[in-house]
């Protein structure tokens, strides 16, 4: 079964070729897909923890009506579309990997390679055109840098700009992975620098004591959360969806 992350549909949107994403499913993919899909963020629990979580976004009317033409066309195609208005695609789809293991996640999202080791991930790139398999997480190291547990706790130390995602000021990405390489979780890394600060080196030691709250508040953001979706999907028929979303741009 593929777990499918409608953030994919936005290289569409943005390549003015809005057909492309349910032609990669075709071309891709086989009938067995569940699609997920992000809802406003107004309820999202990470705005409750947060409230400046994603507020640079600006929101695309357009968009969003591309979006729900997506979605009517696959749920009238006979798909399983989920979203959950307190949480996000990610969530939906870390929640159906636990319902239904040996999944794969498709996704063009390097947040959901955290996964790897648990499920597949399908990472796609660059207009559909680079797609790579990760089932091994040597294999996101080797690419990336990082092992896929690490990557909430690097974040929580970077942030992450696009989502509005603090961090910790004065560490970057370059040295929050060695931080995390070193101590492997921010909470080693913190209990270290309470106890043992010299075991740090000074010049992140300052920023970490002034950030601590911000770190902590940032892994929240960055990590994924299980939340209620469903335990029954249905198959469905790309060529009939693409027929339904055709339809409407007559």
């Amino acid at each position: 079964m593929y777990l499918v992350d409608m953030g994919l549909a936005s290289k569409a949107y943005y390549a003015n070729n809005r057909l492309s994403f349910l032609n990669f499913i075709q071309r891709t993919l086989d009938d067995d897909c569940v699609f997920a899909f992000d809802c406003k963020h107004d309820d999202n629990l990470r705005v409750s923890l947060y409230p400046s979580y994603k507020a640079n976004r600006k929101v695309d009317d357009a968009k969003l009506d591309y979006l729900r033409q997506l979605w009517r066309s696959l749920n009238h195609a006979g798909y399983t579309t989920v979203y959950n208005k307190h949480y996000e695609a990610d969530d939906c789809l870390y929640s159906l990997s636990l319902i239904h293991p040996g999944s794969t996640i498709v996704t063009g999202d390097k947040d959901m390679l955290s996964l790897v080791g648990s499920v597949n991930v399908l990472y796609i790139g660059n207009k559909y055109a680079d797609i790579t398999l990760y089932s091994d997480p040597k294999e996101v190291d080797k690419k990336y840098g990082f092992l896929p547990s690490d990557v909430a706790h690097i974040k929580a130390l970077a942030g992450e700009a696009t989502d509005n995602i603090p961090g910790v000021h004065g560490i970057g990405p370059v040295g929050a992975k060695q931080l995390i390489a070193q101590f492997g979780t921010i909470h080693e890394l913190y209990k270290v620098l309470d106890n043992t600060p010299n075991y740090i080196p000074s010049k992140y030691q300052y920023p970490l004591v002034v950030g601590r709250q911000n770190a902590f508040v940032s892994y929240e953001l960055a990590s994924f959360y299980k939340c209620d979706v469903p335990t029954q999907v249905s198959k469905g028929n790309i060529a009939q969806a693409k027929k339904i979303f055709h339809d409407y741009h007559k």
